[in-house]
């Protein structure tokens, strides 16, 4: 299981669902999709990165540089979307929605930040 709870995952699925268009499905059912595809991410982005560095999405007075933030989500990005297959999207698709993920959390990683924020 990952880090993030239910609720942010239901608005970081809302915020993307504006960004990315996932063909064949109804705006709600969409929504519902891309639930599942953020929990997946965040499941591997759990697995990947030390407790003590994933948890600080949750910490505004705890965090990383933006510079360290860059780097860990360049790092990670290509590994998450070699682990991460979705089919009824084009692998363009599934790379701009793992990157905008992110771009999210990578930015609530910073000292200073924190998820809430970021969404």
């Amino acid at each position: 299981m990952g880090r993030l709870t239910s609720g942010e995952i239901q608005k970081i699925s809302s915020r993307l669902n504006k960004k990315v268009d996932i063909p064949v499905l109804g705006e709600q059912k969409e929504q519902i999709v891309l639930e599942k595809i953020i929990a997946q991410i965040d499941n591997c982005l759990y697995e990947l990165l030390p407790d003590e560095i994933y948890d600080t999405i949750h910490m505004i007075s705890d965090g990383i540089t933006a510079e360290e933030a860059g780097i860990i989500k360049t790092r990670v990005s290509s590994i998450i979307n070699s682990q991460i297959n979705i089919p009824i999207l084009s692998e363009e698709h599934e790379k701009k929605l793992i990157d905008e993920f992110l771009n999210l959390i990578s930015l609530a990683l910073q000292k200073g930040k924190s998820l809430i924020e970021s969404i």
